[in-house]
C-alpha cells in the first residue's frame, strides 16, 4: 500500500494535503465552539499552506543541483507564522486574551508541516495530545485555580479618615485579591482610592457595592476595566 502511494506522487501529495486539512479544521471547530475570532477557515489555510511548503521544501532536497538549504523553508514557516499568532493576542486593560489561540497557529503550523513531510502518526498523536489539554487542562484550571478578571474598584470617600481594615474585609469576603492602590485627591476635597484587584468570575458587583455601602464615609463604589 505504502508502496503504491509512493509510486503515485499526485496521490500521495493529495493525502498529505487532505490530512493537514483534517487537522487544521478539527483545530479550527474547537476554537470557534469557544467563541473564539480564529476558527476553521483560518487554521485550515494555515496548516494546508504549510504542508505545501513543507512538500516543496522535501522534493527541492531531492536535488543535489538546488543551492542553499531548501530545508530552511520550513524554518521560515514558522518564523512568519509568529506575525500571525501575534495579531490573535489582544490586551484588555489589564487581561490579555489570545496567547492559547496563538499558541494553536503554531502548532498547527507544526501539524501542517508534519504532514507535507509524510510522518502521518506524529501529526495526528500531536493533534489528538493538543485537542485533550486545551479540553481537560481547562476543566484542572478551573477547579484547582480561581477565575477572574482584573479591574479597578473605585472607592469615592466624604473625608480623609479612611477605615482601611474595613475595606480589606470587604475585598477577603469577596475573594478579592488586591494588586495595587492609587489615591487621588482633588482640590475640592474629593477624595478618591482606586484598588487594582483581581475578581471571582461569579461575582456580582451590585453585591459588592451594597457591601462598601455598609461602610460609613464612603460616598460612591465603582467597579470598571482600566
Amino acid at each position: 500500500m505504502v508502496d503504491f502511494i509512493v509510486s503515485h506522487p499526485f496521490l500521495d501529495y493529495s493525502i498529505r494535503i487532505f490530512a493537514a486539512l483534517l487537522c487544521g479544521s478539527i483545530l479550527g471547530l474547537e476554537r470557534k465552539i469557544r467563541m473564539h475570532a480564529v476558527g476553521i477557515r483560518t487554521l485550515v489555510l494555515i496548516c494546508i499552506s504549510s504542508a505545501l511548503l513543507s512538500i516543496i521544501s522535501v522534493e527541492l532536497s531531492k536535488f543535489g543541483n538546488i543551492r542553499g538549504d531548501p530545508t530552511r523553508i520550513a524554518a521560515g514557516v514558522i518564523t512568519g507564522i509568529g506575525f500571525v499568532g501575534g495579531g490573535t493576542i489582544i490586551k484588555e486593560g489589564f487581561n490579555i486574551r489570545g496567547i492559547t489561540t496563538a499558541a494553536v497557529i503554531f502548532a498547527d503550523s507544526g501539524i501542517g508541516l508534519t504532514c507535507g513531510a509524510a510522518l502521518y502518526y506524529p501529526a495526528f498523536l500531536t493533534m489528538a495530545l493538543i485537542l485533550i489539554t486545551l479540553f481537560v487542562s481547562e476543566k484542572i484550571e478551573h477547579k484547582l485555580i480561581p477565575q477572574g478578571s482584573t479591574k479597578v474598584v473605585s472607592l469615592e470617600f466624604t473625608d480623609e479618615d479612611i477605615d482601611e481594615k474595613q475595606i480589606e474585609q470587604v475585598f477577603k469576603k469577596n475573594d478579592i485579591i488586591i494588586f495595587d492602590t492609587d489615591l487621588e485627591y482633588s482640590p475640592d476635597e474629593k477624595i478618591v482610592v482606586s484598588y487594582i484587584v483581581k475578581v471571582p468570575s461569579k461575582l456580582d458587583p451590585l453585591t459588592l457595592a451594597k457591601d462598601f455601602s455598609g461602610i460609613p464615609k464612603i460616598k460612591n463604589c465603582k467597579v470598571s476595566k482600566k
